[in-house]
């Protein structure tokens, strides 16, 4: 076994490929579906079911699904607060791969030298 990686336990490394699995399904279906066919149906917003107005988040899923698609007028028409939220998500996401990887293979983290010696990332 290589000396920076350490076995895991199983329930760890399902979990971890069960979430990203759900992840890149939840991309696919956004990339092969229209975005006008995630309108149909009804409106589980509860915002607007009580104030009849849109919340900041209406129309965020077919933001994304349109912004996945590669029309990002479409998406910015959806939601004008995809240009923010989407590269934050993208971020957020990077960073719980990062983490999730160290955290389950116990790779060394470069910034975690203290005297002389490598501590393990937490």
């Amino acid at each position: 076994m290589h000396k920076g990686i350490r076995s895991t336990s199983n329930r760890e490394l399902v979990l971890f490929l069960a979430f990203w699995a759900l992840l890149a399904a939840l991309a696919v279906y956004l990339i092969a579906i229209p975005p006008e066919r995630i309108a149909f149906g009804h409106n589980l917003c509860i915002f607007k079911a009580i104030t009849h107005k849109p919340c900041p988040g209406c129309g965020m899923s077919r933001a994304f699904a349109a912004f996945l698609q590669g029309n990002i007028r479409a998406a910015i028409g959806y939601n004008r607060l995809i240009v923010i939220v989407f590269p934050l998500m993208l971020y957020l996401l990077l960073k719980k791969l990062y983490c999730d990887l160290h955290r389950i293979f116990r790779l060394f983290h470069p910034q975690t030298r203290k005297r002389g010696r490598l501590t393990e990332f937490i």
